[in-house]
């Protein structure tokens, strides 16, 4: 059975979404899966994903080419399956396997630029009924879709992210001298909070320290206007290698967000060896329950009080080997190639 995977990933910038697609194609090539790349006109295909079998479909980007041209492609072909990695899909499409990541655009559509959010509301929804299955990345978003979106329990099916292969490649020494930075890996947008964790940041007495924020903003979320002290650097989007480079080096990883599908930036900072503070929330308790520090998003002088406390008394280095074997894309693959495997070639 020939499937084609929607790669229109291949046309954004690489955030969590877009690395956990990039890693489950990786391992799909070293399987027996007959599969295809369907990339949009005009996208030039990375040099990381170029041996893959991959073909260029319509002329089109974005929307227009994942809503029109993709669809009409399939049809053509007789409706073979389509995985989709990303969140969206074709909506006028059945024979296919969707990826949510998580469902923020839903709890709270305000974080989000309105015709972003409008969209997402529309489209997600919808699509989510008519797939044959719906992958997610964590226990607390399974059931969030089974609850919010009325999406059968038996067809959704947990992929869990993990360490992208470059991080795994690196010397990763975790027990070298750490620098006075504190490290959050974040696209500048509400949910992520940043404001809350300046403000604990500056609160903390920690004037020897810089807080380094990895990311930049995203035209698809809503203004989020921040105070910045000094000793806060903006660093935009990093290298793989210059990112990390700040895990092996910081004092201490914090993450206040509100909302999250999974945490692939904790996982890293836990595998580089870093500590880590996180805000409590379900999906940050399931992953990181026992490796982790915890505070309230909500209260800047304990996220203050926990900041510093963490710094002053680091915890014992975490055993990151069973959580590697818990969260890893090569078992996420295998899953995944069993699932095909199991399908029968007209659905």
């Amino acid at each position: 059975m020939k499937v084609y995977i929607n790669a229109r990933f291949l046309t954004q910038q690489i955030t969590g979404v877009q690395q956990f697609a990039f890693e489950i194609c990786r391992y799909l090539q070293c399987s027996d899966i007959d599969f295809v790349l369907l990339v949009p006109g005009g996208c030039v295909v990375p040099q990381a994903l170029s041996h893959l079998p991959h073909k260029v479909v319509g002329k089109n980007g974005g929307y227009i080419w994942e809503q029109v041209e993709l669809p009409s492609f399939l049809k053509k072909k007789g409706s073979p399956l389509l995985i989709n990695f990303c969140n969206t899909a074709p909506l006028l499409y059945s024979n296919q396997w969707i990826t949510i990541h998580d469902l923020a655009f839903m709890h709270h559509p305000e974080w989000f630029a309105k015709s972003f959010a409008r969209v997402y509301r529309f489209l997600i929804p919808r699509i989510a009924k008519r797939s044959k299955k719906v992958f997610t990345v964590s226990e607390t978003i399974k059931k969030q879709l089974h609850q919010l979106l009325n999406i059968p329990i038996q067809k959704i099916e947990i992929l869990h992210n993990g360490i992208h292969h470059e991080l795994l490649q690196a010397a990763n020494n975790v027990n070298a001298a750490r620098k006075k930075y504190i490290l959050t890996v974040s696209s500048i947008n509400p949910r992520k909070n940043l404001q809350t964790l300046i403000l604990a940041f500056s609160q903390a007495d920690l004037n020897d320290y810089e807080l380094m924020v990895v990311g930049a903003k995203n035209a698809v979320f809503g203004n989020t206007r921040l105070e910045v002290p000094k000793n806060v650097v903006f660093t935009g989007y990093l290298s793989n290698a210059e990112l990390i480079k700040l895990y092996q080096e910081s004092s201490l990883f914090v993450s206040l967000s509100y909302d999250e599908g999974f945490g692939i930036p904790a996982l890293e900072a836990l595998y580089c060896g870093c500590p880590v503070l996180l805000s409590d929330i379900p999906v940050y308790r399931e992953c990181f329950a026992e490796v982790a520090s915890f505070t309230s998003p909500f209260n800047v002088q304990q996220a203050a009080s926990d900041m510093r406390k963490v710094i002053e008394q680091p915890p014992v280095a975490v055993v990151i080997e069973q959580l590697i074997k818990t969260y890893n894309y090569a078992d996420s693959a295998k899953k995944l190639i069993k699932l095909l495997r199991e399908t029968p070639e007209k659905m």
